[in-house]
Protein backbone atom coordinates (compact mmCIF):
# COMPACT_ATOMS: atom_id res chain seq x y z
CA UNK A 1 0.00 0.00 0.00
CA UNK A 2 2.60 2.19 0.70
CA UNK A 3 4.58 1.36 -2.27
CA UNK A 4 1.68 2.71 -4.54
CA UNK A 5 1.08 5.95 -2.37
CA UNK A 6 4.48 7.20 -2.39
CA UNK A 7 4.75 6.12 -6.03
CA UNK A 8 1.75 8.39 -6.94
CA UNK A 9 2.70 11.38 -4.85
CA UNK A 10 6.27 11.25 -6.65
CA UNK A 11 4.42 11.42 -9.71
CA UNK A 12 2.22 13.81 -9.27
CA UNK A 13 5.26 16.28 -7.31
CA UNK A 14 7.30 15.37 -10.38
CA UNK A 15 4.72 16.47 -13.02
CA UNK A 16 4.01 19.41 -10.97
CA UNK A 17 7.37 20.83 -10.65
CA UNK A 18 8.20 19.95 -14.36
CA UNK A 19 5.35 22.04 -15.24
CA UNK A 20 5.55 25.07 -12.79
CA UNK A 21 9.41 25.08 -13.55
CA UNK A 22 7.90 25.30 -17.61
CA UNK A 23 5.44 27.95 -17.30
CA UNK A 24 7.54 29.99 -14.78
CA UNK A 25 10.24 29.76 -17.80
CA UNK A 26 7.76 30.89 -20.17
CA UNK A 27 6.77 33.74 -18.32
CA UNK A 28 10.28 35.07 -16.86
CA UNK A 29 10.99 37.50 -19.45
CA UNK A 30 7.38 39.33 -19.05
CA UNK A 31 8.00 39.48 -15.02
CA UNK A 32 11.75 40.43 -15.23
CA UNK A 33 10.53 43.61 -17.97
CA UNK A 34 7.66 44.19 -15.76
CA UNK A 35 8.95 44.25 -12.45
CA UNK A 36 11.91 46.55 -13.50
CA UNK A 37 12.26 48.28 -10.14
CA UNK A 38 10.17 46.38 -8.27
CA UNK A 39 13.06 43.48 -8.24
CA UNK A 40 15.35 45.92 -6.54
CA UNK A 41 13.25 47.56 -4.09
CA UNK A 42 12.37 43.58 -2.92
CA UNK A 43 15.82 42.85 -2.72
CA UNK A 44 17.07 45.79 -0.72
CA UNK A 45 14.00 44.51 2.17
CA UNK A 46 15.28 40.83 2.14
CA UNK A 47 18.82 42.45 2.63
CA UNK A 48 17.46 44.72 5.59
CA UNK A 49 15.92 42.46 6.95
CA UNK A 50 18.40 39.55 6.83
CA UNK A 51 20.89 42.78 8.38
CA UNK A 52 18.02 43.17 10.83
CA UNK A 53 17.82 39.90 12.33
CA UNK A 54 21.48 39.58 12.71
CA UNK A 55 22.17 42.82 14.24
CA UNK A 56 18.84 41.55 16.87
CA UNK A 57 20.98 38.50 17.43
CA UNK A 58 24.20 39.95 18.32
CA UNK A 59 22.34 42.86 20.79
CA UNK A 60 20.57 39.61 21.98
CA UNK A 61 23.70 37.57 22.43
CA UNK A 62 25.87 40.27 24.03
CA UNK A 63 23.21 41.18 26.86
CA UNK A 64 23.19 37.33 27.42
CA UNK A 65 26.31 37.42 28.80
CA UNK A 66 26.34 39.23 31.46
Amino acid sequence: MFLRANLAGGLVWSTAVALLGYLGGASYRYLERELGIGEWALLALIVAGVALRVWLRARRGRSGSH
